[in-house]
């Protein structure tokens, strides 16, 4: 009974990497019976799909391969949202701000607050444009206005 849950776990169409023998079984989720049950392999359809009928209702379906993930290959990192970066920086600079006005001049890691935005620092400067992380995203401001 053991060999036969184990034959079961490996059939699963996750673990297939070719398509077995016609009247060969698998074991797969039949929609109609709302479970999984065997299937066995009436024809092949193409090389990587065969059409398989359930054994308890005789409902049929195409079983096809699916390509297997290499190994190695993960998904990309996401970017850290606005909301982190804010905090990290929030946690690494403190949050007495001065006052933010389009003639004050500000440099990278300088914090502001704002008015209407809050609490920002800045993550970026140029000579007359500033980019500020805030709460709710990065926002760019002028400064140094003569």
């Amino acid at each position: 009974m053991a060999t036969e849950e184990t034959k079961k776990e490996q059939q699963t169409d996750e673990f297939i990497q070719r398509l077995p023998a016609v009247a060969k079984k698998l074991y797969l989720p039949c929609k109609k019976c709302d479970a999984n049950r065997f299937f066995v392999v009436v024809a092949h359809k193409t090389e990587k799909s065969a059409k398989v009928q359930c054994e308890i209702c005789k409902s049929n379906k195409t079983f096809t391969i699916k390509k297997a993930r290499k190994k190695g290959a993960s998904k990309r990192s996401k970017a850290p949202t606005a909301q982190q970066v804010w905090e990290t920086l929030k946690g690494k600079f403190g949050i007495d701000g001065e006052a933010y006005g389009m003639r004050n001049t500000f440099e990278v890691n300088s914090v502001i607050d704002h008015k209407k935005f809050g609490l920002g620092y800045v993550i970026h400067a140029e000579a007359y444009k500033i980019e500020v992380a805030f709460e709710d995203g990065a926002r760019f401001l002028v400064h140094n206005k003569q």
